[in-house]
């Protein structure tokens, strides 16, 4: 049987309060009633203490968000699954007095309501609490008897400010708000003020009962008495634009009175933005010094409407406020365009440039870098968040440290369950490199210690950096943020490795991360590998001959190759069904063939040096340690880079070690160190796979290696025999 009334609880971190909430709904003398609690991913308790309550009381539902949805999309949900004839939208901090229901209903039903508004009275937790936010109105100002339309109540409201915006104060028939198409706009504070508004716009029948049945909780902690912040500025603006709206409306109609109140109102929500901007930022909304923003941030946008407004708050919600946002539209089919321009309408911060066509993110990249004026550069990806305080430390960091760029880690997450063993990996980590690096030092130690992130919004610069030597992203191919980092390291002065999360990066479906691997996804590591050599000269005019430098190149040109050859063996068959018909992948450009041949050849010399046998029991190992520190042991470590085989380091006798910590930039293990070593170095998500050890040495030193091994406890190793069929 349908009933007569649905209330609606959205539950957030309510612990302490959703018990009392729920009981003054039950203490109401209305049994045919259905209580629906939307669990919005709580946190703490409340779910097992509403489920409690359920078990003896039939009329209370649990519906469950799988992850933090907001106020507005709970009173959504709850709105679309409840059946009773008239919804009431109750805050689980709150309370109902004894005895509404009694008198609001038959109100609702003798005057066939689309609506009824009623007062409220005030419940202060603290004695601070209390002489902040006493003055707020809990009655109303007015007299009220009858039945009003929703324009000639928001005359008379505006008329003495009586206006009372607060849903829990406010009653519906369900009907008038679905045929209207009301909801509540979601990924917003203030989305009362809008929808309150919005019931104004269209409601024939609407009456004021002045008793105080609604009793508000003020507590520590809540969304009415937090510090304002952008959040609660980029609300009040949005009101502005439905204000706006409705004014055009007004115009359009030639009614002069309610343009007349729905300026007056304007002029309250503005004054109300610059008062929230001082008490969030103690200064002027949006400004910038004479000199311009001190970072700007640069988007290309892509159809990703969905995680738009969070990322987009995310930025402008940053405690550093001098900043300019350069979106790229990239020729997005979704809602993305309409989005952004909302948000260069209500923040001048916000600059938006629209391709015509699709271009790619690399080309919208370049054309946001092409405008920025800021002193620093950061460029974000249009579905990841920025952590709060984020620009600040970066910038100060920079500053302070007189650093061209900064490289910080990132945090992965995600809301569907196929990606989440991939978002909890820890790709990177800059705990063994943090400090400061002057030069080619960042690029050598991050590269050498494999701690270097792949990643642009990974990345704080000055943007003369790219100035001064003249850096863009390769365009037409993904992956171009390798190629691009390359060259940053190449041209940056000091270096800063920050082991802090300031990044969060969203892993999802139909995203360059996560898509199938195809013939582009190879194209794009081919262009990165490509950068190296067309950098060459500006290497040796920077560097000169270095070796520490031209190791670590060969290494990260290496680690490229190695990451190309692994994708392409793997995924060959799909690379054939992604290529145009009757064409290899990559067989668009000379270059791409060449490096191609490149890899192929490559792989080919290095099978040839180890051996077949011997390359495919390395590549099936965990880690591999090369014993000897001569010409084997170097044309071993050559051919097993090659092929993308990891190497842990090398075991050398006392005479050959002779103080040295390394040797081709692999760390040197004493013989003793290797078994502990290779326990803690084998996989343990394959038992199967462990580390091996490498034997590369002449006849004439293979019984002293042999010793040193089995004084170490290891007794069984690998032999590289290409001396024996290729004597040098």
């Amino acid at each position: 049987m349908r009933p007569l009334l649905s209330v609606v609880i959205p539950v957030y971190g309510v612990e302490p309060y959703i018990k009392e909430c729920i009981e003054s709904v039950q203490a109401q003398h209305c049994p045919d009633l259905e209580i629906l609690c939307i669990d919005d991913a709580s946190p703490d308790r409340s779910a097992e203490i509403i489920r409690k309550m359920a078990e003896t009381d039939g009329r209370i539902r649990i519906l469950k968000n799988e992850h933090n949805l907001g106020l507005s999309a709970s009173r959504n949900k709850g709105l679309k699954e409840a059946s009773g004839r008239y919804i009431y939208f109750l805050d689980a901090d709150d309370m109902l007095a004894e005895g509404a229901l009694s008198c609001l209903l038959p109100l609702m039903r003798e005057k066939e309501l689309d609506a009824a508004v009623f007062a409220a009275s005030f419940l202060f937790e603290s004695e601070a609490l209390k002489e902040a936010f006493s003055r707020n109105p809990a009655l109303f100002k007015g007299s009220y008897e009858g039945v009003y339309t929703g324009r000639e109540l928001l005359l008379k409201w505006m008329e003495i400010w009586d206006w009372m915006p607060s849903q829990p104060r406010w009653i519906y028939d369900r009907e008038f708000l679905l045929n209207n198409g009301l909801r509540y706009r979601e990924q917003m504070l203030h989305e009362d003020e809008i929808f309150t508004l919005d019931v104004l716009m269209r409601a024939g029948r609407l009456a004021v009962d002045p008793h105080p049945w609604f009793i508000r909780r003020f507590r520590s902690g809540s969304i009415m008495t937090g510090i304002p912040g952008y959040a609660n500025i980029r609300g009040c603006i949005e009101i502005l634009s439905a204000v706006s709206g409705y004014v055009s409306e007004a115009l359009a109609a030639g009614d002069e009175a309610l343009v007349s109140a729905l300026n007056f109102y304007r002029s309250r929500i503005a004054a109300n933005v610059r008062n929230k901007f001082r008490q969030a930022f103690g200064e002027e909304p949006f400004r910038v010094s004479e000199e311009g923003p001190k970072v700007s941030v640069v988007m290309p946008v892509y159809n990703t409407a969905p995680f738009l407004r969070q990322c987009m708050d995310s930025i402008l919600s940053q405690d550093l406020t001098e900043l300019e946002v350069i979106a790229v539209d990239d020729a997005s089919c979704d809602a993305s365009g309409e989005l952004l321009e909302d948000y260069a309408r209500m923040d001048p911060r916000v600059t938006v440039f629209v391709n015509e066509e699709n271009k790619g993110q690399a080309a919208s990249r370049n054309r946001g870098i092409e405008a920025v004026s800021g002193e620093y550069l950061y460029m974000m990806d249009s579905d990841d968040l920025l952590k709060a305080g984020a620009l600040s430390r970066l910038y100060k960091l920079c500053r302070e440290r007189n650093a061209d760029l900064v490289g910080f880690e990132n945090e992965q997450f995600t809301e569907q369950e196929e990606f989440r063993s991939r978002a909890e990996e820890i790709l990177f980590s800059y705990e063994t490199t943090q400090g400061v690096y002057e030069g080619k030092d960042a690029f050598v130690t991050a590269v050498m210690r494999d701690t270097l992130s792949p990643s642009i919004p990974t990345f704080f610069m000055r943007r003369d950096l790219l100035t001064r030597g003249n850096i863009r992203f390769r365009e037409g191919s993904p992956h171009e943020d390798i190629g691009f980092l390359f060259k940053l390291f190449l041209w940056t002065d000091r270096t800063v490795f920050l082991h802090e999360v300031w990044f969060r990066r969203r892993f999802r479906s139909h995203s360059t991360v996560t898509s199938p691997f195809s013939a582009e996804h190879a194209k794009g590591y081919l262009a990165s590998w490509q950068t190296a050599f067309e950098c060459a000269r500006e290497i040796e005019e920077r560097y000169g001959s270095d070796p520490d430098y031209e190791r670590a190149v060969r290494k990260w040109k290496r680690d490229v190759l190695g990451r190309i050859r692994t994708l392409y063996l793997t995924n060959e068959t799909e690379l054939y069904r992604s290529s145009p018909a009757g064409e290899l992948p990559f067989s668009d450009t000379e270059w791409l063939l060449s490096m191609l041949e490149e890899v192929t050849t490559g792989s080919a010399r290095a099978l040839d040096i180890l051996g077949e046998d011997l390359a495919a029991h390395l590549q099936e190992a965990s880690e591999v340690y090369i014993c000897g520190g001569g010409q084997y042991a170097r044309r071993a470590a050559e051919a097993a880079g090659a092929l993308g085989i990891l190497i842990g380091g090398f075991i050398l006798t006392e005479e050959e070690r002779a103080g040295r910590k390394s040797f081709l930039g692999f760390p040197v293990i004493r013989p003793e160190e290797l078994p502990q070593r290779c326990r803690e170095r084998s996989d343990p998500t394959d038992p199967e796979k462990k580390a091996a050890v490498l034997m590369a040495v002449s006849h004439y030193r293979a019984g002293e290696y042999e010793a040193l091994l089995r004084k170490a406890g290891i007794r069984g190793y690998y032999e590289f025999e290409e001396h024996r069929r290729n004597p040098e």
